[in-house]
C-alpha cells in the first residue's frame, strides 16, 4: 500500500478537489486491536505477514460498484489514482488510512467501515498458524470535522481511540463530545507531566505541591463484612477542580 508521505500528499489533493467541487470527503483511520500480542507470541515476521494480508483485505473492500475503487498500480511502478477513487494506505506500524474523496453522505464511510471490520475479523493463515485480529476505525468528514489534512487525521484518530474505549472491533464518527474528551485528555496529560518529576523514559515521581494524594478504598466481602484488601486511588486537586481517579 502507499506509505504515509503518499497518503498525506494524496489527501491534500483530494481536499483541494472537494473544496472546489463542493464534495463531502471522508477519512478513515484504522488501527489493529492488540496487534502487539501477535508480535510477542509469534514473532515480527508473522506480524509482517499478517499486515500484508490485512492490507489485501482492506483493498478488497474498496469496490468500484460503490464508487469506491482501489488505487491503480501501473506497470511502470508507483501508485496512480484516478480522480474520485478511494485510496487505502499504511500510515505506519499497524495503522492504516482510507480516503474517500467523494462520498454521497457520511453513511458511505460507515458502510465501508463495517465491511472492512467484518472482512478483517475472519481468521488468517500465517506461517501454518491460524490467527485472528480485529480493528477499530475512526471517521472524520470534510467539511464538517475539518478543512485540512492535519485536522481530519487528528479528528479521525480521536474517534478511533474512542472506538477502542467502547470495546474495540467497531467504528466511530467524530463529534463534538469526542472533541471535548480529546481536548480534556490532552490537557490532563500535559498538566500531569508538569507536576511529575522525570522526563520521557525516566521514572516519574510526585513532587511537592503537586496536588496529588493517595487514598485507600477497602474491598469488603459482603456475606461476612470482612475486609479482604484495598484499592489504591490517586486523586488530583488542581486550580480548575478535582480530577477523579477514573480520569
Amino acid at each position: 500500500l502507499p506509505n504515509r508521505a503518499y497518503v498525506l500528499e494524496s489527501l491534500g489533493r483530494s481536499l483541494a478537489g472537494a473544496a472546489r467541487l463542493g464534495h463531502t470527503l471522508a477519512v478513515l483511520v484504522l488501527d489493529l486491536d492488540l496487534f502487539k500480542r501477535v508480535n510477542d507470541n509469534f514473532g515480527h515476521s508473522a506480524g509482517d505477514a499478517l499486515l500484508e494480508q490485512v492490507a489485501q483485505r482492506i483493498r478488497s473492500c474498496i469496490r468500484a460498484s460503490d464508487q469506491l475503487t482501489a488505487p491503480r498500480l501501473p506497470l511502470s511502478g508507483g501508485f496512480q489514482e484516478i480522480e474520485g477513487d478511494a485510496l487505502a494506505g499504511r500510515f505506519g506500524g499497524d495503522e492504516f488510512v482510507v480516503i474517500l474523496p467523494q462520498t454521497r453522505s457520511a453513511l458511505d464511510a460507515g458502510t465501508l467501515s463495517r465491511r472492512i471490520l467484518d472482512r478483517l475479523a475472519a481468521p488468517y493463515s500465517v506461517k501454518g498458524k491460524e490467527l485472528e485480529i480485529q480493528a477499530s476505525i475512526g471517521i472524520a468528514t470534510f467539511p464538517d470535522n475539518g478543512t485540512t489534512a492535519e485536522e481530519l487525521l487528528q479528528q479521525a484518530d480521536a474517534a478511533m481511540y474512542h472506538a477502542k474505549e467502547r470495546g474495540r472491533n467497531c467504528f466511530q464518527f467524530f463529534d463534538r463530545i469526542i472533541h471535548a474528551q480529546a481536548q480534556r485528555r490532552l490537557q490532563i496529560e500535559t498538566s500531569l507531566r508538569a507536576v511529575l518529576g522525570g522526563r520521557d523514559g525516566e521514572p516519574l515521581s510526585v513532587v511537592g505541591g503537586s496536588g496529588l494524594s493517595l487514598h485507600f478504598q477497602p474491598k469488603i466481602e459482603l456475606p461476612t463484612g470482612r475486609v479482604t484488601g484495598v484499592e489504591a486511588l490517586l486523586r488530583w486537586s488542581t486550580p480548575q477542580g478535582n480530577i477523579p481517579p477514573m480520569d
